[in-house]
């Protein structure tokens, strides 16, 4: 938990604006692949605190930076992965209640 956390931290210490959004995306695609893929519950729940943390950096602090095309990729990339691993998560949670 500690290496995923430093990991994030790096990401937003060593790069800025758009490169952090993209970044913090795909490393919450990778949490959550292998929360889902080693039957951890954490990866998943730290995917999506990252989505949710990325996604209020991106309304309070980039809205006035990033131009206009920045601002329709990261949005439109933020929203369709929440909708994706909120599919999957409500998905791994109905197979965990039926084989209870």
């Amino acid at each position: 938990m500690q290496a995923v956390v430093l990991i994030a931290m790096f990401i937003g210490f060593y790069w800025n604006g758009f490169f952090v959004t993209i970044l913090w995306v795909a490393f919450s695609i990778v949490l959550f692949t292998w929360g889902i893929f080693s039957h951890r519950s954490w990866p998943r729940l730290a995917a999506i605190f990252l989505m949710i943390v990325t996604l209020g950096k991106l309304v309070i602090f980039d809205s006035s930076k990033f131009t206009p095309v920045q601002k329709i990729v990261a949005y439109l990339t933020i929203g369709a992965l929440l909708l994706v691993l909120s599919f999957f998560y409500q998905k791994k949670r109905a197979e965990n209640r039926t084989t209870i």
